[in-house]
């Protein structure tokens, strides 16, 4: 063990260091997720109170009466940086960790097997999934499944225990950082059965000339049981143990999932092809070329791979948001596959050519990626916090307009409601799906698509005023249009991309007439001083103002200025911030 990590210590290679750089560059982005919020704001109740919070205290709506919250360990420390360095630190924290990631899954190639491509396969692989890189816990689970990957190939070279016995202690950490730890186990089976019980006690010494490492097989085998007992090391115990089938029951591809086909992380892969084909597609060339690689190596087939890549591809076949662990687990096993392949002395100069061509015509392929991120964060925000995510307008609005009763809120505002407004403000929903009921996220969905509905769950929750989004999640605009158009309900603030209501008995005032001329130039002027810097961005605000007109249907144009007829209905910044279904 002590010889592994001066190893890695020491690798210093230019090799590792490009590795890094470029993960890092490529997950480098302003803060999108809205999930970071609640983490935050569950830290910090959770240090106020001195203690794991064990109910939920952030909403007033019906939900779970046990809520498990496996993320605690990752919700303090990023409590920590955010204290220290604020959103940019997260940031910094999240690009710097994914990079450190897959230097570790650069390691977890043989070492005779590591060089250029298998380098630049990872930055074109992380190219393709670098906006599933979010500043939430996903980042422990990558890092977790690239260690375990890295000690097990290891051990299987060296036969030493001393590279397993750190999975032990990483276990227990992944377990009250991530609800996915449940991969650990999953991932050590795949080396106990593959490297362990079938390549040494189903072959045949006789035939293959390899003899039983029992001491070896002893080993693994006790390894892989206290990291499976090593998990209920958690607050919750057998309930924490049982959380992640929870959470592979909202991932379950079928139709008649409502966390599947409305939540858009959960999206199944082949709802990819025609929503983001982008996904779909390097998926599936991602698996094509692990099938051919295995045909490759046919005769040194390695059963724990396989089972890893079959799993891992089930999980991103299942949905979107884990394509980016399917990825991780498969590049070091293409590389590992095709280092395999033997080829005649006599065609060594004509493979050498290749390989240089093809280490040529991929990095040319990585600058220009790296050419199109670097124009995305030129033109981004320099506060590190992506445009038209969370409700800061509204959020000040609420603070210098005060009102009681509750407010009915998008689900993507309910993570930065909590963190702006709890205490003593709760919310009516927010990220954590996981503590409602399938029951109460449809009457939800409902509402959303029948905004006459509202009308009940306003005078069953005392609603008095509303925070829905009009850019990015289109499900919201019409509801938002039928909420204007009614006359008990005012338009205070709106910047474009979030709509705040107040219910006519609480509002002061007439609110804001979208098809007064005076009031959208008011809105207008205040997005030109806050994006001068980033004339992109306020293009495309001024573009979401005009599609919320167009839903709203008025008969006027108060945007028809010289300056906004420019604006040709697209939104630059759009391939990055990722609309979705609500």
């Amino acid at each position: 063990m002590r010889n592994f990590i001066k190893r890695f210590v020491d690798a210093s290679s230019v090799k590792s260091i490009a590795v890094f750089l470029i993960s890092g560059f490529f997950a480098w982005f302003p803060l999108t997720n809205t999930d970071i919020w609640w983490h935050l704001a569950t830290a910090r109740e959770m240090l106020a109170s001195a203690t794991y919070l064990y109910t939920d205290p952030f909403s007033f709506t019906p939900h779970v009466e046990c809520w498990i919250n496996l993320h605690w360990v990752f919700q303090l420390v990023a409590y920590g940086i955010y204290q220290v360095a604020s959103v940019k630190g997260l940031v910094l924290c999240k690009a710097a960790l994914f990079g450190l990631t897959t230097v570790v899954v650069y390691y977890a190639i043989p070492a005779a097997k590591r060089g250029w491509i298998g380098v630049l396969l990872l930055g074109l692989a992380v190219f393709e999934v670098r906006y599933l890189v979010l500043a939430r816990p996903i980042v422990v689970t990558t890092l977790m499944i690239a260690l375990f990957m890295s000690l097990f190939e290891r051990w299987r070279v060296e036969r030493r225990v001393g590279y397993l016995l750190p999975l032990i202690p990483l276990q227990i950490i992944w377990t009250n950082a991530q609800g996915l730890f449940i991969l650990g186990p999953v991932i050590a089976g795949a080396y106990w059965m593959g490297d362990g019980l079938i390549a040494y006690l189903v072959a045949s010494p006789a035939r293959s000339g390899k003899r039983i490492d029992r001491t070896a097989i002893r080993d693994i085998s006790a390894i892989a049981g206290a990291i499976v007992l090593s998990t209920i090391v958690n607050p919750r115990h057998v309930h924490g143990i049982l959380f992640p089938f929870k959470l592979f029951s909202r991932i379950d591809p079928n139709l008649k999932n409502i966390y599947a086909t409305n939540v858009s992380e959960n999206a199944p892969l082949m709802t990819l092809m025609s929503n983001e084909p982008r996904y779909f597609v390097s998926a599936v060339i991602i698996t094509l070329l692990l099938v051919v690689s295995f045909f490759a190596a046919l005769r040194r087939f390695r059963w724990s791979h396989a089972m890893l890549s079959i799993g891992f591809f089930a999980l991103a076949f299942m949905a979107k948001r884990n394509i980016l662990l399917y990825f991780i687990v498969a590049v070091p096993i293409l590389v590992h596959n095709f280092g395999l392949v033997n080829h005649p002395e006599a065609r060594l100069k004509d493979v050498a050519y290749y390989r240089k061509n093809i280490i040529g015509m991929m990095g040319v392929i990585i600058l220009l990626f790296g050419f199109t991120h670097a124009k995305m964060l030129s033109i981004s925000p320099g506060n590190g916090i992506a445009p038209f995510r969370y409700p800061q307008e509204a959020v000040r609005y609420l603070d210098g307009h005060p009102v009681g009763g509750n407010m009915f809120n998008a689900i993507r505002a309910g993570g930065y409601l909590l963190w702006e407004r709890y205490p003593p403000h709760q919310v009516f929903i927010d990220g954590r799906l996981i503590i409602r009921t399938p029951a109460f996220f449809a009457e939800y969905l409902s509402i959303l698509d029948n905004p006459d509905l509202f009308a009940a769950l306003d005078r069953r929750f005392s609603i008095t005023h509303v925070l829905v989004p009009t850019a990015l999640h289109g499900r919201y605009k019409g509801f938002a249009a039928r909420l204007y158009r009614l006359a008990e309900w005012k338009l205070v603030s709106y910047d474009g991309a979030w709509a705040l209501f107040y219910h006519e008995d609480v509002a002061s005032g007439t609110g804001i007439n979208l098809a007064n001329q005076t009031d959208v130039d008011r809105i207008t002027t205040q997005l030109k001083r806050k994006w001068r810097q980033n004339p992109e961005i306020y293009q495309e605000a001024i573009g979401y103002i005009r599609q919320f007109l167009l839903q709203l249907s008025l008969n006027t144009d108060p945007l028809a200025t010289n300056q906004e007829k420019r604006f040709s209905g697209n939104c630059p910044l759009i391939s990055w911030v990722h609309p979705s279904k609500f």
